[in-house]
Parts: structure tokens; sequence; C-alpha cells
């Protein structure tokens, strides 16, 4: 998952996940604000970051269209490391590297 914050005082936003959804990069701006250290992160699930409230269909579109290759946009409710909730406005694509 990608996000870029509204202003750039807060730096980047990059989660960036392996196509199991495993935790392969976290930019510093994103470390700090999940509450998580980068060694916590590190190959765990995205789904780590998941508040309960989101709707389980939301993640099969997000992952169905990961899958095809294109480009997924939407709000996603994240849990910090203290339980704490953040709302992200995210642009989410697969790289081909």
């Amino acid at each position: 998952m990608s996000a870029s914050p509204s202003s750039s005082d807060h730096g980047v936003l990059i989660c960036r996940t392996d196509l199991q959804g495993r935790i392969t990069h976290s930019s510093e701006a994103f470390i700090k604000l999940s509450g998580y250290t980068s060694k916590e992160l590190l190959q765990q699930s995205s789904s780590l970051l998941k508040h309960p409230d989101m709707p389980a269909y939301i993640f099969i579109s997000l992952w169905n269209a990961l899958q095809q290759r294109k480009p997924w946009m939407g709000l996603l409710k994240n849990r910090r490391k203290d339980g704490s909730t953040y709302w992200l406005n995210v642009y989410i694509k697969a790289l081909r590297i």
C-alpha cells in the first residue's frame, strides 16, 4: 500500500508489500505514523495494520485490482500499534520489479 499525506511537511507515506500481502518496505513517515518499528513491520502481513471496522469487500476489490495489474484508489482505516486509528486516502498500484 502507498499513500501521500496532503501536506509535504509530513513526508511521503509508503508501505510496499509482496503479492501475498507481506510488508517488504515502509518509509520512515509510514513507520512513525503506524507506531511500529521497521523491524516489527518487515515481513508481517499488511493485515496487521487493517482496522476491524473495514469491510471485507474493500480488500477483495483492492486485491482483485492489483492481481489484474490495475491501480486501486480509496479510503482505508488503519490501526496503529497502540490501537488508535488513522484514515488514509490511498492510491495503490502493482509495481513490476
